[in-house]
């Protein structure tokens, strides 16, 4: 049996590409660390790019790396000949193997490929300058941003951040509740809330006012609602928006007057950064939506997820594993694409019955409870928010109302910023 030559010593960049990919579905840690890493354009093959994407779909879905999921992926993509590309890929005659010990050699191989490519194409553009400020930019893997070092571009970000924060009143778009946001500086960038409640307790009510908030602040928000048609889900916008019963929207019982607002509304509505889902109810997609609205417009400030039972994980079949993974991803997503992510859920029925005095505990999925930034429980009995969870600060009541024909919470008081204490 012989050894396979280092990879080092291969000049045939392709089969180093190939080579990396059949690592990364070999191992979950090796694909983690080479989708951490690399990025499409270290790919000359087409089909190799193709592949690499695919595989960091199926990781941001939180699924097992393997030809299959990866195949289903690239169909996904678009790719009509995506099981004959991975069959390709896996029947390769004497294919490269790479030790664990020499990924990140092979990665260096490439990004310096790549870096030399670029260096050749300013250089028969002319651009001196905008060569020096390409080499600038280059970081060797190995470096202080891959062994978790602070970097100078780390650092100068984090002081513009918080000189920006410094002049704002509010760190995220407002919820329309003045001492909720006094309490969590608004729907913070970064930030997972997680809002429960018994059935038909005012969930999906408080989800879309914050959602309108977002827009009329300015920011752009995604709605992707696992359990309402789009129909009803503009019904109940363009009624938060104008204060207008959304039933009394969806079936028509309008004045003239009010017509008039609800076709006006929904054509404003239509012209917002606003994105809105229905059929997205599989984890994986929901991560890819999001990523895709942040990589398309530069940002994404708010992300309702509603509602998470109603949220599918592909190969996942127990509920509890399945809320758990998703807790996780959710977290994850808020993170990478710095927006606020709603995730809308159901109460379990102990806490219901125990009207806030227990612990904030969501229907099969008390990882929701650990992972998130900010918990609400609405207890409509009580005319209640119950701000349950807030690493932005203090925890307390809001006594509230819905007003606006049911369209918005308002609190009870609403000059107040301040929270009530819990009994």
């Amino acid at each position: 049996m012989t050894t396979p030559a280092p990879i080092v010593e291969s000049r045939n960049f392709l089969e180093v590409e190939a080579a990396l990919l059949d690592a990364a579905m070999r191992s979950a840690s090796e694909a983690e660390r080479i989708v951490s890493i690399m990025s499409p354009e270290d790919f000359i093959s087409i089909d190799n790019r193709d592949i690499f994407n695919a595989i960091l779909d199926v990781r941001v879905a939180g699924s097992a790396v393997d030809p299959g999921a990866v195949g289903e992926a690239l169909a996904r993509r678009g790719r009509v000949d995506s099981w004959a590309t991975m069959s390709d890929l896996i029947a390769r005659p004497n294919p490269i193997v790479i030790p664990p010990t020499s990924i990140m050699e092979a990665v260096a191989s490439l990004k310096e490929r790549r870096t030399k490519r670029r260096i050749q194409e300013l250089v028969r553009e002319g651009g001196v300058s905008a060569v020096r400020d390409f080499l600038g930019t280059v970081r060797e893997i190995g470096g202080a941003a891959e062994d978790g070092r602070i970097t100078p571009d780390q650092a100068e970000e984090f002081m513009a951040m918080i000189r920006r924060n410094a002049k704002m009143e509010s760190l995220g778009p407002p919820t329309g509740i003045r001492a909720l946001d006094r309490a969590t500086f608004g729907l913070v960038p970064s930030f997972l809330w997680a809002i429960g409640g018994p059935t038909s307790g005012g969930k999906t009510l408080l989800a879309v006012q914050c959602v309108v908030q977002t827009l009329l602040w300015g920011g752009r928000a995604a709605y992707f609602s696992a359990e309402i048609p789009k129909r009803w889900l503009f019904a109940r916008l363009a009624g938060a928006y104008l204060g207008i019963a959304s039933n009394r929207i969806f079936r028509g019982r309008l004045t003239e007057r009010e017509e008039i607002m609800v076709e006006g509304a929904v054509g404003l509505l239509a012209e917002m950064p606003l994105h809105t889902f229905r059929q997205e109810i599989e984890l994986y997609d929901i991560c890819r939506r999001a990523r895709g609205i942040k990589a398309t417009y530069g940002k994404l400030d708010v992300c309702v997820i509603d509602f998470i039972q109603n949220v599918q994980v592909r190969g996942i079949q127990n509920v509890n594993e399945r809320m758990a993974l998703i807790a996780m991803e959710l977290q994850n997503l808020a993170a990478d694409v710095d927006t606020c992510v709603i995730a809308v859920s159901q109460q379990s029925n102990a806490a219901v019955s125990e009207q806030g005095k227990g612990m904030l505990n969501f229907r099969y999925a008390s990882e929701v409870s650990h992972a998130c930034d900010v918990g609400i429980e609405i207890i409509p009995s009580k005319g209640e928010l119950r701000l349950a969870k807030n690493r932005a600060g203090q925890t307390g009541i809001i006594k509230v109302i819905m007003g606006r024909e049911w369209t918005a919470y308002m609190a009870v008081n609403v000059n107040s910023d301040e929270l009530e204490p819990e009994r």
